[in-house]
């Protein structure tokens, strides 16, 4: 029911209207990766689910479109990659942690080990299990 481009939306200018649209779009979004990771947990994969052999990696590229803020990306992390996650869990990782090395991190449960991505410094290792 939002005609107007989420873009444009973003940069709310603390006007509730744009907020609470911004808020609609997020919930629907949030309404698709469970229906995707839905589907995922009811697919069989060999042995295991879907979901459990994979990573999906969700959030957002901003954190306030208004101030162009970085600060605080939310980052949800589903699936177990094939077991290499602590599952269940809610980090708060340091405010010097990177998105690029959150993602570094996802890639190692790819197999890609010695991944160099933007300005990560490596993978954050706290998020991986022992």
């Amino acid at each position: 029911g939002i005609t107007r481009g989420h873009h444009d939306i973003s940069h709310h200018g603390g006007q509730q209207a744009n907020l609470d649209m911004l808020q609609t779009i997020g919930t629907y979004e949030v309404t698709l990766l469970n229906n995707l990771l839905t589907k995922m947990k009811m697919t069989m994969d060999g042995d295991a689910d879907l979901l459990f052999n994979s990573t999906v990696y969700f959030s957002s590229e901003i954190s306030d479109g208004d101030a162009h803020n970085h600060d605080d990306l939310p980052v949800l992390i589903a699936g177990h990659g094939g077991g290499i996650w602590n599952t269940g869990q809610h980090y708060k990782l340091p405010t010097t942690t990177k998105v690029s090395d959150v993602l570094t991190t996802t890639l190692r449960t790819l197999g890609i080990t010695d991944a160099k991505l933007g300005d990560s410094d490596g993978p954050e290792m706290a998020i991986l299990k022992a």
